[in-house]
């Protein structure tokens, strides 16, 4: 079943140019651009627009699938014949072929078929550059940074800067690590939790933020605890930095869909605990839903601030001043 999620966007063809070296093809694609093969835009409402993808090649034969940045997302077999991808499940079913049309430097296009084959002019065409190019592309701001302690900055998690799980999904082996047998069989919960990867690659830091129960907590601490070391860390400007991460984990018909109100008073709650870290987290997910929420933005400015991030701090009040000076001129 793992698999049907990611057929959609696994695409097929055969070459136009000459034989493309395997050499190339090796590392992380982030597809930048989407379009009917005749390069016309895809209709507003067609969902796949907005939808990222990445692709990972890695030596001799494995491609990773994700349609999240800081995961790597199911692995397939793969083999290039004729200048056609070979897609396999890793038991050797053939999934799709996938037609290379350009592989240059930093670029991957890659061909789908149509209904009516190749040829088909609502087959769709996927740009791909590589994901430190895309990544080169994209600028940090002051709201990107979790913590300052000291000399050293704690980033929060982006698609420029993350810590990369050595497997496929670190959601996924928690998930297989804690549930033995029919454990959540039956069972709703979400549960919510951030964590710091460091600069050296080691996950700590472990902050529970929406609990299941006391015994499950216990096993999602354990089952974190012994991949602690199964990380890579982040990089920026070539150098290797610390960040913010998170993972959910979701179980029976439970639905994490809480109003802005509910993400305020979680927030409130923890900002008079002094929870600062629980606090940001709560009104960065209450200003998703309700953006021009003045008082929760200013709040969520003095969590900033006693987290050492005072740019960011002065980002969030400036904004409020900006709105009361627009105010004024109505």
């Amino acid at each position: 079943m793992k698999y049907k999620l990611f057929f959609f966007i696994c695409l097929a063809g055969h070459s136009l140019f000459a034989q493309v070296k395997t050499d190339d093809i090796w590392g992380s694609w982030v597809k930048t651009k989407l379009t009917y093969k005749n390069g016309s835009e895809l209709p507003e409402e067609n969902i796949l627009r907005n939808i990222y993808v990445k692709y990972t090649f890695t030596f001799p034969d494995k491609m990773n699938i994700s349609q999240d940045y800081y995961e790597n997302g199911p692995q397939f077999i793969f083999e290039i014949l004729n200048n056609e991808i070979i897609l396999r499940t890793p038991e050797g079913s053939i999934i799709n072929d996938i037609r290379i049309e350009e592989l240059s430097g930093d670029r991957l296009v890659l061909q789908q078929k149509g209904y009516q084959g190749f040829e088909d002019p609502t087959a769709l065409k996927y740009t791909f550059t590589r994901e430190r190019v895309f990544q080169n592309t994209l600028t940090l701001a002051a709201g990107d940074v979790y913590a300052i302690i000291g000399a050293d900055t704690i980033y929060k998690r982006n698609p420029k800067v993350y810590a990369s799980y050595k497997g496929e999904s670190f959601q996924r082996y928690l998930t297989s690590h804690i549930s033995d047998g029919n454990y959540m069989t039956g069972r709703n919960g979400h549960l919510v939790a951030s964590f710091i990867v460091s600069n050296t690659g080691t996950a700590d830091s472990l902050k529970i933020l929406e609990s299941i129960d006391k015994d499950f907590d216990k096993r999602f601490t354990k089952a974190f605890n012994s991949a602690k070391k199964d990380w890579k860390p982040a990089v920026l400007n070539g150098k290797y930095v610390a960040v913010q991460m998170f993972v959910e984990l979701s179980y029976g018909t439970f639905e994490p869909a809480f109003l802005a109100g509910q993400f305020t008073d979680k927030a409130n709650i923890a900002f008079k605990q002094k929870d600062w870290q629980a606090a940001l987290y709560y009104y960065d997910q209450a200003l998703k839903n309700h953006s021009s929420d003045k008082e929760n933005l200013y709040n969520r400015g003095i969590c900033k601030k006693m987290l050492g991030n005072l740019a960011g701090a002065c980002e969030d009040w400036k904004k409020l001043k900006s709105w009361e000076e627009q105010k004024l001129m109505i």
